[in-house]
């Protein structure tokens, strides 16, 4: 829902953004089945890494949205 919506308000959709949960998943599923140090601390990377991507590149539109318009948005208005 967010990266689609990103990429209406911008005209650009958040390629790398949407590569990262490629990374996310294997990441996680790595540390589900071996959860060694090396896993969790290979997914806290990926994990703060997107997020630090996330904020720079999605936060910033969603702040820009007037709330009545995301309310409208978010219920189909």
């Amino acid at each position: 829902m967010l990266f689609p919506f990103v990429a209406k308000q911008t005209g650009k959709a958040p390629a790398r953004l949407v590569d990262d949960h490629g990374e996310l998943t294997r990441a996680i599923a790595a540390a589900e089945t071996d959860p060694s140090s090396a896993n969790l601390s290979r997914f806290a990377g990926v994990l703060v890494a997107h997020l630090d991507r996330e904020e720079l590149q999605v936060v910033p539109v969603l702040l820009a949205v007037d709330p009545r318009e995301a309310w409208a948005m978010i219920h189909g208005g």
